[in-house]
């Protein structure tokens, strides 16, 4: 930072500008009209009973933050064993399962041939702007 600092103050002498009377009367008018203001932080809270109270509403939602998610669902033991036996009731037997490959080349293959002539046609209009065989 410190480089950048010296670089720029060294580029800024290197410019040579020339500035009318005029503006350099104007510039120091304006610079002994401006009051000298001491820099102030703003947003910056330094009470002690602020950093209690973040404290312990920090805690205060972990807190209930693993209440909430440390409890496990509960279930009403009858409904799941009534739900159970009535489903499988149901099912007569094994569950048929049609299976067959998925064909997953033909779009991509459709995609590559998309893709190849997209480039070609790049390279064509670049050739043409340029005047250049690629």
């Amino acid at each position: 930072m410190a480089d950048l600092q010296r670089q720029l103050k060294n580029d800024a002498g290197d410019i040579d500008a020339p500035v009318s009377a005029q503006l350099r009367r104007r510039i120091d008018a304006a610079l002994a009209a401006a009051e000298r203001q001491p820099p102030r932080r703003v947003g910056v809270v330094r009470s002690p009973a602020f950093h209690w109270a973040s404290a312990l509403l920090g805690v205060a939602g972990a807190a209930a933050l693993i209440a909430v998610l440390g409890r496990a669902p509960q279930e009403a033991p009858a409904a799941r064993s009534a739900a159970v036996p009535a489903y499988t009731a149901r099912i007569a037997g094994p569950i048929p399962l049609n299976l067959r490959q998925v064909e997953l080349t033909d779009p991509l293959q459709a995609e590559l041939v998309s893709l190849r002539a997209d480039a070609e046609k790049v390279r064509r209009t670049v050739e043409r702007d340029l005047g250049v065989n690629l």
